[in-house]
């Protein structure tokens, strides 16, 4: 019910998961390895070129995007997240531009969750600890993050 202002916490659902993973063949029929071969460009004032992914355990996230990507069993970046990935997570300036499908929204999104789920984990650490992961209220709202139009496709 939409509209019932309770407060109940959010029940999650291993039948939801399981209909969404349980199927053991990769979601898809793209083979992103054929992909290698896409030239990218990285360029910009005082820039430090840096270098590819080659699977989504070279950078550290937090274990719960970790177990996510597992689960959805993405095992090879796309073009576009081999690059972007470790130049968000270094807090550098991105544009990228790729065709419709192509990974861009979780190039992004990725970091921008994983920035999101440390500040949560490094609530705990003064001693205050969070309960069941959850972000304590202070009584200030404020934005986490901002996202205008990602993509064309999102944005309409």
């Amino acid at each position: 019910n939409m509209g019932n202002n309770s407060t109940a916490p959010w029940k999650f659902s291993f039948k939801t998961e399981e209909e969404l993973f349980c199927n053991n063949t990769p979601k898809g029929n793209i083979n992103l390895e054929l992909y290698d071969s896409i030239p990218v460009k990285q360029s910009g004032p005082d820039w430090t070129p840096v270098d590819p992914l080659t699977a989504f355990t070279d950078i550290q996230m937090h274990q719960v995007l970790v177990d996510n990507i597992e689960r959805a069993q993405y095992t090879h970046p796309t073009p576009v997240q081999k690059y972007a990935l470790p130049i968000v997570l270094a807090k550098r300036d991105l544009m990228a531009c790729a065709q419709t499908g192509s990974g861009k929204t979780a190039a992004f999104l990725l970091p921008i969750l994983n920035k999101m789920l440390e500040a949560i984990s490094n609530e705990g650490e003064d001693g205050d600890e969070p309960s069941q992961g959850q972000a304590t209220q202070t009584g200030v709202a404020c934005p986490s993050c901002l996202i205008l139009a990602p993509t064309r496709e999102l944005s309409c």
